[in-house]
Parts: C-alpha cells; sequence; structure tokens
C-alpha cells in the first residue's frame, strides 16, 4: 500500500530502504517499457500477479504493480 516502507537486502549484507510511492493493477497486455527502465531516478518496482484469475489460462489477468523510492 501507499506509504509502505520495504527494505531490500543485497548479497553484501547492505540494506536500503524504499517508500511506496503508488500501487496500482495493470493488464499483463499492458505493462509499461518505463517501468524497466535502467535509467533516471532509482525506483524499485515490484510487479505481482492480481485481479481475476482466469482458469482456462491458469493465469491471473492483471499485474499489481507496486513503485517504490530510496528514503
Amino acid at each position: 500500500r501507499d506509504g509502505a516502507t520495504v527494505t531490500v537486502s543485497f548479497d553484501d549484507g547492505a540494506t536500503r530502504e524504499f517508500v511506496v510511492e503508488s500501487v496500482t493493477r495493470i493488464d499483463k497486455d499492458e505493462l509499461p517499457a518505463s517501468l524497466f527502465a535502467t535509467t533516471g531516478p532509482p525506483q524499485l518496482v515490484l510487479i505481482t500477479c492480481g485481479g481475476a484469475f482466469d482458469r482456462v489460462r491458469r493465469s491471473y489477468e492483471d499485474n499489481v504493480v507496486a513503485i517504490a523510492r530510496p528514503v
């Protein structure tokens, strides 16, 4: 949810905190390329399944996308 804090642990033992700025549901076929950008300000993008479950395709219809910025 908006305002939640996410702590990421790295292989070297370092950690970094991020705060969630937005959570949206996006159709799986419509994920924008900007979510996968390697340039610009740092951000953490978390993508998981959401929406209705399509039993025929054995997949959820949407993705839930949370975007977080470093604290």
